[in-house]
């Protein structure tokens, strides 16, 4: 069962980071046209609305593949002492308060992309909507949750191992 949730959680965060890729990509070739033209005298419009879009979608979307991946900083000089059992009894703990953590941070932004739906919130140059960019964000960091959680037990097995 963990297997299978483990490589379901894996390739989802895979297509995710391809997502952020292309994004990356696409935010490039814009804002290089955009610089070009824009000293042509023919700047493109909208493209300061679609560039945040794209960067909030690359920075959300990648968070999975570096929680996947543990690249994120951690000072761990001190629990690196420790006997294997206590580093992944603190490793437990970290993964379970930053699932809390990402479990209200996809919560609220739920809530405000539901609430940026309703009122109608567009970009103020080429009326793109806000919502679904910020309902994007609720699923990228819901599968941040889904990851810290698949940490958390692999972790947690290690510290119930005999």
């Amino acid at each position: 069962m963990t297997n299978i949730y483990q490589r379901l959680i894996h390739a989802l965060v895979v297509i995710m980071r391809f997502i952020s890729e292309i994004c990356v990509m696409v935010m490039l070739f814009l804002t290089c046209a955009d610089i070009i033209l824009r000293f042509l005298g023919m700047p493109i419009l909208g493209v300061y609305d679609v560039v945040s879009f794209l960067g909030a979608i690359i920075v959300s979307f990648a968070i999975a593949h570096t929680s996947m991946e543990n690249g994120h900083v951690a000072v761990s000089f001190v629990v690196d002492r420790f006997p294997k059992r206590l580093q992944a009894g603190f490793r437990s703990v970290i993964n379970f308060l930053g699932l809390g953590l990402f479990a209200v941070i996809s919560w609220q932004f739920f809530l405000y992309a539901k609430n940026l739906q309703a009122a109608g919130e567009m970009s103020p140059t080429i009326n793109l909507p806000y919502y679904p960019v910020v309902y994007g964000m609720s699923f990228a960091t819901g599968t941040v949750c889904l990851v810290l959680f698949a940490v958390f037990a692999e972790n947690l097995a290690e510290v119930l191992r005999k």
